[in-house]
């Protein structure tokens, strides 16, 4: 009888271990699948439609996996659990970046040879209307997916600036800029790459003069854990607006988090959702996890110059997620 049994547990044991193998295996299995799908790119000239041969296709890791033949046309493959993140390059054109979700398209290049030319004024820490001395950065940034998204030209005599060899119907905003030891934001001007005619922008006086300085927040963070922020002084909570988001290929995607402030208003502690943990987010195609997570804090205050107002000023800083 002694022999039996030990003979029928092990047994057991040998076929538990078995499915447990198998168990592991197939969840293996699920979380690797290597299945390859195949996606038909064809690239165009933006402005003609023409068919761009030879342009090159690379994956976000920067490795060459096709280029465009004499059709444009190019073959791309990739896992099919895989986002697919790719660029594009062409001889003569604006290099982009842009995603695959697993369907065939048409991806449309912009010539490099748009200009856009204006002339920039500003209004000094005195309330004098000037245009922008001769030889001060004009920083413009693309909207949508070019690689290069920032071009910088010089003002001329009488504030005058021209941007060349821009990407054909790009949309330029205008970053703030320098004069002096200060610095000035756009109010007014807004120019498309080789569309607009001249184009007039406006400056206004940036005040640095922080309501708060944030004094302690922690450099890492767990999915479930909290955000805590110390101020030098009480924020004015009526008016404070503070966002989370995971930085990615986009603009960012939004966090879910609750906010709640301390009696003396110096201290503000955010809480993840239990549904959305930082460095968590739903999407229709799954679970995409960030390595980090970026709050940004904003305030009004008044303007303390002769003109009065109000201004809205910002700090934004970086939080790593750790399991």
């Amino acid at each position: 009888m002694r022999t039996n049994f030990n003979f029928l547990v092990f047994t057991v044991a040998f076929i538990a271990v078995a499915m447990s193998s198998c168990s592991k295996d197939e969840k293996q299995f699920n979380l690797n699948d290597n299945t390859k799908v195949s996606v038909t790119v064809q690239i165009r000239d933006y402005q003609t439609g023409n068919v761009i041969a030879g342009a090159v296709i690379k994956d976000e890791k920067g490795v060459t996996i096709a280029t465009s033949d004499e059709k444009g046309m190019a073959i791309c493959t990739k896992k099919a659990v895989d986002r697919f993140i790719y660029t594009v390059e062409a001889a003569g054109y604006a290099s982009i970046w842009n995603e695959i979700f697993g369907e065939d398209r048409i991806i449309s290049m912009p010539k490099l040879d748009a200009k856009l030319r204006g002339i920039a004024t500003y209004t000094d820490k005195s309330g004098n209307l000037s245009v922008v001395p001769s030889g001060t950065d004009i920083i413009i940034k693309l909207s949508n997916y070019y690689v290069q998204g920032e071009y910088t030209a010089k003002t001329g005599a009488e504030g005058i600036f021209e941007f060349a060899d821009l990407p054909y119907g790009a949309n330029c905003a205008f970053p703030p800029i320098t004069i002096g030891n200060d610095k000035y934001k756009l109010t007014d001007g807004y120019g498309i790459a080789g569309i607009t005619g001249s184009v007039s922008i406006y400056y206004s006086l940036v005040f640095d003069e922080l309501p708060f300085i944030i004094t302690s927040f922690p450099s890492k963070v767990a999915p479930t854990g909290d955000i805590v922020i110390k101020f030098t002084r009480p924020v004015d909570t009526e008016y404070d607006f503070i966002s989370a988001y995971y930085p990615d290929y986009y603009s960012g995607s939004s966090a879910a988090f609750s906010k709640s402030w301390s009696s003396d208003k110096k201290t503000v502690t955010l809480t993840p959702d239990s549904d959305m943990p930082w460095g968590k987010f739903s999407t229709w195609n799954g679970i995409m996890t960030y390595e980090k997570v970026k709050v940004k804090i904003e305030v009004v205050t008044p303007v303390n110059n002769a003109t009065g107002g109000w201004e809205s000023i910002y700090k934004e800083f970086s939080v790593q997620i750790v399991e």
